[in-house]
């Protein structure tokens, strides 16, 4: 089964359509990390976009205990140019200072579009360079759909990639996109589990923007109630059984909630639940970018 890694946007922001507390404060962020250590999770996720996790990261000392994953800044031009593969270079230092580390486990482009931009070699070229001088192990990008992942693994020998998959955004897993990876030897990381909280929200507390996904939250929650477990055990389920799945990430705003998590993910691995029926096809329901 796939892994539990730490999503850190919560450590620097106010994220997610379900997160009620907004920013966590230090000592929790403190705490969650104390836990995660006891519980044998090795990865945390973080990106310069995230506020001030880096830098909460590198004041607990994170680095010491955990393999650090961050991100490029995003250009999200239709050309990249040489100063914006020095401004990646200088990103890439930057975190390593905030984070308090001489190595990252992985380097992500943030926003597969520059990539695929012109020019978007210049940003691999600078990333396979500070692979190369030992400040990143492993190098990557972080993908929205199935067609982007195709289209840089065909491109560029990605080590590492993450993308959104759950109970109802399935295309990673049906479009094959997952296989083919796995199969180029690609370290697949899996987010939005949850639909940024949508699938574990009381149906009272879905905002009202999101209306158009109740039905199908209604479904799956009716299939995990047959199943006799959780909305979190069963989202969980639908994830780690998958062996293409390497680690899932996960953003928490307490050590209550990741003790939760990791205590649902003990269970995840004996779910018997057909997911086939329960996915959804529409991209403004599946798509935060959309919301």
């Amino acid at each position: 089964m796939a892994k539990l890694s730490l999503g850190t946007a919560q450590f620097g922001l106010d994220y997610g359509v379900s997160n009620t507390r907004g920013q966590i404060s230090l000592d929790d962020a403190d705490a969650i990390l104390q836990l995660a250590k006891t519980r044998g999770i090795d990865i945390l996720d973080t990106a310069p976009a995230y506020g001030t996790s880096e830098q909460v990261l590198g004041e607990l000392k994170a680095a010491a205990s955990f393999k650090l994953i961050s991100k490029t800044p995003q250009f999200r031009r239709d050309e990249i140019l040489a100063d914006d593969a020095a401004q990646v270079r200088r990103s890439i230092e930057s975190s390593l200072e905030k984070l308090g580390t001489e190595s990252l486990y992985g380097v992500l482009v943030h926003w597969p579009g520059d990539l695929l931009a012109r020019g978007g070699d210049l940003l691999w070229n600078t990333l396979s360079a500070a692979r190369s001088e030992g400040l990143v192990k492993s190098i990557g990008v972080s993908v929205y759909d199935p067609a982007e992942l195709a289209t840089l693994m065909d491109r560029y020998p990605i080590d590492v990639m993450q993308a959104p998959m759950n109970v109802l955004d399935q295309r990673m897993q049906t479009s094959g996109a997952l296989d083919v990876a796995r199969a180029k030897g690609v370290s697949n990381h899996i987010r939005s589990a949850f639909l940024q909280g949508l699938l574990l929200m009381d149906q009272s507390a879905i905002p009202q923007a999101r209306q158009a996904a109740r039905p199908y939250i209604e479904a799956f929650r009716a299939a995990a109630e047959r199943a006799g477990v959780s909305p979190l055990v069963a989202s969980l389920a639908f994830i780690t059984q998958n062996d293409n799945v390497e680690s899932v990430v996960c953003g928490v705003t307490s050590a209550a909630e990741l003790e939760e998590i990791t205590a649902a993910l003990a269970l995840a691995g004996s779910v018997e639940i057909d997911f086939d029926g329960l996915s959804c096809n529409d991209a403004s329901i599946i798509d935060p970018r959309m919301w």
